[in-house]
């Protein structure tokens, strides 16, 4: 991870860790892998979703698809939301974001 992208972890987590009713993990093993965010609700059974965030930074705006789409398929690859499934009543939602400068790409990823 280069530093930018790790900045926009960082200030994403630090915007994120205001979002009523969840908590914020970090890096935390899930699935294969590390998703760089989740959002776990504070009721793990109760109807809120779980949400899955992987990021990408690109240091051109042409270059910001391809760093979205590369977020998208680790979480597919890495199987990120599969922990998750088995016992969230909510669901998970997973997100790739991409970050450009003052620019930001955010794509749902669809199983």
């Amino acid at each position: 991870m280069d530093s930018a992208e790790a900045f926009c972890h960082g200030f994403l987590g630090g915007v994120l860790m205001n979002v009523a009713g969840y908590r914020v993990q970090s890096n935390r093993e899930a699935g294969d892998g590390r998703p760089d965010v989740v959002l776990e609700p504070s009721n793990p059974f109760g109807k809120d979703p779980y949400i899955v965030i992987e990021i990408r930074h690109r240091k051109e705006y042409r270059d910001m698809q391809g760093g979205l789409r590369e977020a998208l398929k680790q979480i597919g690859d890495q199987h990120y939301t599969a922990e998750y499934e088995e016992y969230a009543r909510g669901g998970v939602l997973a997100y790739g974001i991409c970050f450009c400068r003052k620019v930001c790409l955010v794509e749902e990823w669809k199983r």
